[in-house]
């Protein structure tokens, strides 16, 4: 395997593991690397020299083919999650800016594709009908389940040992922020 093709499969393995890494959670500090690191391997990826073989290229241009959908879609899904009602809260900007990014992407990936326009084939038709199945059992059951839960009573107030016990966590975090990790 030549040291191009390396290049290309190391950025894709730094790619995963960033997001993997960015995935962790706000409780883990290495969470913090993830975003750079998944940035590090995408421009891993991308910017190589002519000289990669067959498979890597045909690889890396696909990649690159996709990024003008990809991003607009990432950052639209992104401002949409930041958008989204957090205790009966919105953020009507981020919410439509988001969902605009979301719909350039899918008018780009329609305008771009090689779907025949008015001569849909079998296939396609079961595509589009699959779906619109998936998306409406995906709403149904978020309808059922919001149905179905309800709000609970409150719940009893700690009891002074519960609240030093928590009290004592959260100093040990706050102090230790930046610090050595113990995980």
């Amino acid at each position: 395997m030549e040291v191009y093709a390396l290049q290309v499969w190391f950025g894709i393995i730094l790619a995963i593991s960033g997001l993997s890494l960015h995935r962790t959670g706000p409780a883990f500090y290495r969470n913090k690397f993830g975003f750079s690191l998944a940035i590090i391997g995408i421009i891993t990826t991308i910017l190589i020299p002519d000289k990669v073989p067959e498979p890597e290229m045909i690889m890396q241009e696909e990649i690159v083919k996709s990024l003008p959908w990809v991003i607009p879609s990432i950052v639209g899904s992104y401002l949409i999650l930041n958008g989204a009602p957090v205790y009966l809260r919105k953020n009507h900007t981020f919410l439509i800016s988001g969902w605009i990014l979301l719909l350039f992407s899918w008018i780009y990936i329609f305008s771009n594709s090689s779907l025949p326009h008015y001569n849909l084939e079998l296939e396609y038709v079961g595509f589009f009908i699959g779906v619109i199945v998936s998306f409406a059992i995906f709403v149904a059951g978020i309808y059922v389940a919001e149905r179905i839960t309800r709000i609970s009573n409150l719940s009893t107030p700690l009891t002074d040992s519960e609240t030093s016990l928590v009290k004592d966590i959260l100093s040990r975090h706050i102090n230790m922020e930046g610090e050595g990790d113990d995980y």
